[in-house]
């Protein structure tokens, strides 16, 4: 009696291990009558109906690159496209774009430089800003500036509070390239907060920059 039981669920074992292909050849190859009277013969059948439904309700398409097909979450969303996915799957845009940059770096760094002045990228930036995430965002970031950088944090606020309470006077004149209207005061040393040079946002971004690469 003992053999018999070990016998039968060594069965039952054998067919749970059973791959999903098997399965699915259970339903086409093997009569209804046979499954029904075989030990799983109805998880089988019923395993395999559920399978075929999930990949009929699974879209896919095959990459152009690598003739791969996968579906559509291997692929990025784009809305020109019919299926509203690209024809290339990530792996292959991943490669392009690391290929690319390699050849052309400068390029690239120098699209990387200008893009954030872009009108669309400049209003989402504004958008952002005035909603609850951005509003956390921004005062984190500020937290982790004034950590890092406690002398510079120090010396733009004493040059803040000055100019509002009117001991220092803005100048209406980069004192570089000469353009009137909006300056910021530019620190060359941040022991010296009230120390300034006036300068417009695009040469006092450009000499941020520089000074990054020195």
């Amino acid at each position: 009696m003992t053999l018999e039981t070990n016998s039968a669920n060594m069965k039952i074992n054998n067919c749970d291990l059973k791959t999903r292909y098997e399965n699915l050849l259970y339903i086409f190859l093997v009569p209804a009558t046979v499954l029904s009277h075989s030990t799983c013969g109805i998880f089988r059948r019923w395993w395999g109906l559920l399978y075929l439904l999930a990949s009929n309700m699974r879209p896919s398409k095959i990459c152009k690159k690598c003739a791969k097909l996968l579906p559509l979450s291997g692929y990025y969303t784009h809305r020109e496209m019919g299926d509203g996915h690209l024809n290339f799957c990530k792996t292959c845009v991943k490669r392009r774009v690391v290929l690319h940059r390699k050849r052309d770096l400068e390029s690239v760094r120098a699209y990387d430089r200008g893009r954030d002045a872009f009108p669309n990228r400049v209003a989402k930036r504004k958008e952002y800003t005035k909603t609850k995430a951005g509003k956390l965002t921004k005062a984190r970031s500020s937290v982790k500036y004034r950590e890092k950088y406690p002398e510079k944090y120090k010396a733009r606020t004493m040059f803040g509070n000055a100019v509002r309470a009117g001991k220092v006077v803005r100048a209406e004149t980069c004192v570089w390239c000469g353009l009137e209207g909006k300056t910021e005061g530019h620190h060359e040393d941040y022991s010296k907060p009230l120390d300034v040079a006036w300068l417009c946002p695009p040469c006092h971004r450009s000499e941020h920059k520089a000074s990054h690469f020195r």
